[in-house]
């Protein structure tokens, strides 16, 4: 389980996949720091490489033994930093070496309206599926946000529009709520075949 601030909503992503009762990411420690990687050779640290999008400094840690997974002090390993900033090509990076971390980065990226690394964590495992303490899903975030291109991608990836959090409001019921008027009619509006 991670904590995490988004758009001034405090999450809580339990990492659980709806339809299997399986794990799909997340867990670790919640506090990490970098140690015997000289990093006072180096500016910052893989976290802050990761969050600005210092792809040679990201490979350049991970080639001295960073361990991907690990979380800095807010909780966030560089996965989710390089996601929620979206930095694709970090995130790249990262995916194959992350043993955990997918749904928490997924969030992060639907909050911010990275529509392509939505797309990209989906299609490395991220579940789509996956909940916050309070039981709202990824594509509940997004609408909350407005994130219109993430909520999108979402359904593309058989994000259930239907599923609803402990209060018993569904991702249209939540982005009216939240003032985004058309992306609620787009999720509250019978789906297209495509979708």
């Amino acid at each position: 389980m991670i904590i995490w601030l988004c758009a001034g909503v405090v999450l809580l992503v339990s990492c659980r996949d709806e339809e299997t009762g399986g794990r799909s990411g997340g867990g670790g420690p919640l506090a990490a720091t970098v140690t015997s990687l000289g990093a006072e050779d180096r500016p910052g640290d893989i976290w802050q490489a990761a969050e600005r999008g210092d792809l040679e400094a990201v490979r350049e840690y991970l080639d001295t033994g960073a361990d991907p997974d690990e979380r800095n002090g807010d909780g966030l390993s560089a996965l989710m930093l390089a996601a929620e900033a979206g930095r694709s090509e970090v995130v790249k990076l990262l995916l194959p070496r992350c043993a955990e971390g997918l749904d928490d980065a997924l969030f992060l990226a639907a909050c911010r309206n990275h529509a392509a690394l939505v797309d990209l964590l989906a299609r490395q495992g991220a579940c789509v599926h996956a909940r916050t303490g309070d039981g709202r899903t990824a594509l509940m975030v997004a609408a909350a946000n407005g994130a219109e291109e993430a909520v999108r991608a979402l359904l593309r990836h058989q994000a259930n529009r239907y599923a609803t959090d402990q209060r018993d409001h569904t991702a249209g019921q939540i982005a009216m709520m939240a003032g985004h008027v058309g992306l609620g009619r787009l999720l509250l509006a019978r789906p297209k075949p495509e979708e």
